[in-house]
């Protein structure tokens, strides 16, 4: 099938595509939404999100980026349309993507257990026909963080928000963290992948990478200040790309 790769920049959207051209569909484009600064939305990712346009650079694959504008205003389980919803943001992305690129018939999602995005990826789909390509759904976390990391799928944690992990956890990559989570899962039921929120990742490299990126500077941002729980992000501030052998 030809694929649209929907794109947070993290681990999961990345390693799903993986998944996908393993099964030897092609890629043929990638498509992400800009976060409006300061939302929260259960459906899209903000952190690293100025990495974006340069992993579209280093996959040499045509990247459609949409601005967010809309809010959430439909918050139940299941999405019923509403126009004004965040949703519909991501119906006009697609649709841009299908209007540029006409052989596309299916999307790409890293969804592994939130059937809250699942839901709302089929209800955009299905106005679009367009079939779904879930490689991570409910698949076991521990299996698939390990398979990443065995993939050598490399992303860098650039938010925490979460009891168990810690400022000096910000930057660090899946496979230096993998003890550490899994300790973390077993000890306090903390989701090994970050499913439930708890950390997010950015991807700098992957199997379908011609080049890897490099950050060169950055700044780690404490975002609320919960004595429990604080939440830190990671920011770029300089980053290259560099030609792999």
């Amino acid at each position: 099938m030809n694929v649209v790769g929907l794109i947070s920049g993290g681990k999961d959207s990345l390693y799903n595509l993986v998944c996908c051209s393993k099964d030897g569909h092609n890629i043929t484009a990638l498509a992400h939404l800009i976060p409006l600064k300061k939302q929260n939305s259960f459906m899209y990712q903000s952190a690293g999100f100025e990495l974006i346009p340069s992993i579209a650079k280093c996959m040499e694959i045509p990247l459609i980026q949409h601005q967010i504008k809309k809010p959430v205003n439909v918050d139940d389980l299941t999405y019923t349309y509403n126009s004004n919803d965040e949703v519909e943001d991501l119906y006009e992305l697609l649709q841009e993507a299908k209007s540029k690129f006409p052989n596309i018939n299916a999307v790409s999602c890293g969804a592994i257990i939130s059937n809250y995005q699942k839901n709302r990826l089929e209800h955009v789909c299905k106005r679009l026909n367009l079939q779904i390509l879930t490689y991570l759904w409910g698949k076991n976390q521990k299996e698939l963080l390990q398979n990443m990391i065995r993939d050598d799928l490399n992303a860098i944690i650039v938010k925490i928000a979460s009891f168990g992990l810690k400022k000096s956890h910000v930057g660090k990559t899946i496979k230096e963290m993998y003890n550490y989570l899994e300790l973390m899962s077993e000890k306090y039921g903390l989701n090994i992948c970050g499913e439930g929120g708890e950390y997010e990742t950015i991807t700098l490299d992957c199997s379908l990478y011609k080049y890897k990126i490099i950050i060169e500077e950055y700044e780690i941002i404490q975002h609320t200040y919960d004595v429990i729980c604080p939440v830190f992000l990671l920011k770029p501030l300089k980053w290259k790309l560099e030609k792999k052998l």
